[in-house]
């Protein structure tokens, strides 16, 4: 017997063949009454483990059971699903979603069979994110992963809130990862200093679609003379730049090729002076975004010496911070452009020039920040007759304006429309009266198909003449 037995102390007393005393036969039975109590502890123990195995195992056999005809597919039917299913990025975005980069990972935990075929599928592996240089081990195994499939590289910030970093940490990434790779990237997307960017702009990139750069400029550290003119980057298209305030050279932007862009974005707080020289190189433009433009001691945004003419240009964003940009505005020719999306005064009388030559357009969203007048000119409207949506941030549009909408004399075409609360009577009055101009001018017309009013009080309010639009087809949101 171990020195942890209830019995310790009696072997003499089991061994005997004497009869024992009341008292050694009293203690024994109580040393069996604790053998026994612990003995049944061990008991329910085990009951509870045995139940929860129970439990555990239903679940996994029920998870089989769901994973079981998966499993029995044939494998290159498993290759199309795992092809299919997996977000797609479109080929000009620089900087694929978090559940592009997890979605390839939880593909490989289904089972052991669909782990083989996705790791042998190279083309799932064809992008990369992560935090700064500490993950170079596995970017460099993910792309060897890739096979020959084109590749996507993004280096991201660990933080929002980090200004500053070690850019030694990144050179890693240009050493082992981008230039080993180069030729097969198709996205690129990181912050660079004067030295990576140097490093970048002497790759050969020849399938390099979308390229993503914030670039860290402090004083006048940067020696744009000293920048190499990029080598020919043939496929690129879409390209991406954040740039602090203070830099304002142009000649760092001949080392871009800007004229075969199709699509470009400068955000942050690029100076505004030089926006103007980037997009009159941007000859085959057809989609820009301008957000939070930078004028030190601002007030007006500076005349542009020419007009900037792009007639390719189908999409349009501008969202500036707190200075009048309607020189800018005013001083492109878009004769195609389709969508806008803005945040400046719209109440000026220099726009109705603008909207003459959109023929094309037929969406116009306007956000409320940075917008100082109180309506949207009618003039303005009445410019634009083949508008389908018309988006409007807090600035209420006039009411002769609404009802004029209403009867069709203003935006004939337009079906879609985001309204604020602030002159919701006239809004209702406006759908009332559109519908009655639909069924009085069939096909000169369009129904309101949806309408957005931001303010949900609004609807306990109207509700019965809601509901009567609503059965005549027109979707009614609030938010």
């Amino acid at each position: 017997m171990t020195p942890q037995s209830p019995f310790h102390g009696y072997p003499a007393l089991v061994l005997s063949p004497n009869i024992p005393s009341d008292a050694d036969a009293s203690s024994a039975r109580e040393q069996i009454k604790i053998a026994e109590n612990e003995l049944h502890k061990l008991d329910l123990e085990l009951s509870l483990i045995l139940a929860r195995r129970s439990v555990i195992m239903s679940h996994i056999n029920r998870c089989r059971m769901v994973i079981a005809p998966y499993k029995k597919l044939p494998s290159e039917l498993i290759r199309k699903i795992i092809v299919l299913c997996v977000p797609e990025v479109e080929s000009e975005n620089a900087t694929p979603g978090k559940e592009y980069y997890s979605s390839r990972l939880r593909v490989t935990q289904i089972c052991t069979t669909w782990r083989k075929i996705a790791f042998d599928e190279s083309a799932l592996w064809d992008v990369s994110i992560y935090p700064l240089g500490r993950l170079v081990d596995l970017a460099e195994s993910w792309f060897r992963q890739s096979s020959c499939s084109s590749l996507g590289l993004t280096v991201r910030r660990e933080s929002v809130y980090t200004d500053t970093f070690n850019f030694g940490s990144l050179s890693p990434v240009v050493n082992r990862v981008i230039t080993p790779y180069s030729k097969r990237l198709k996205t690129l997307g990181m912050i660079v200093n004067e030295s990576l960017l140097k490093s970048v702009l002497s790759l050969t990139l020849d399938s390099l679609l979308s390229m993503s750069l914030v670039l860290d400029y402090k004083d006048d550290e940067w020696k744009v003379s000293d920048l190499p003119i990029s080598k020919p980057t043939p496929s690129l298209r879409s390209l991406t730049l954040s740039i602090p305030p203070g830099f304002s050279d142009e000649r760092f932007f001949l080392a871009l090729p800007l004229p075969q862009l199709s699509r470009i974005k400068l955000t942050s707080r690029i100076s505004a002076s030089i926006v103007p020289g980037i997009l009159g190189q941007c000859h085959s433009l057809e989609e820009c975004t301008i957000i939070a433009v930078y004028q030190a001691e601002f007030s007006t945004f500076p005349t542009p010496k020419s007009s900037i003419f792009l007639p390719h240009l189908r999409k349009l964003t501008i969202l500036f911070g707190s200075y009048d940009a309607e020189p800018l505005l005013c001083s492109f020719e878009v004769p195609n452009l389709s969508s806008l999306m803005t945040n400046i005064d719209f109440s000026s009388p220099r726009f109705r020039s603008f909207f003459r030559q959109l023929s094309n357009i037929h969406c116009i969203t306007i956000h409320g920040i940075g917008i100082r007048g109180s309506f949207i000119d009618e003039n303005i409207l009445s410019s634009i007759p083949n508008l389908v949506m018309f988006r409007t941030g807090p600035y209420p549009i006039p009411p002769l304006a609404l009802i004029k909408i209403g009867t069709g004399d203003l935006l004939p075409k337009v079906e879609h429309l985001k309204f604020p609360e602030s002159n919701r009577q006239f809004i209702l009055d406006m759908l009332n009266a559109r519908s009655l101009a639909v069924q009085a001018r069939p096909g000169e017309i369009s129904p309101i198909k949806r309408i957005v009013i931001n303010g949900a009080g609004v609807e306990g309010t109207y509700k019965e003449s809601f509901d009567i639009l609503r059965s005549q087809g027109t979707e009614i949101n609030f938010v």
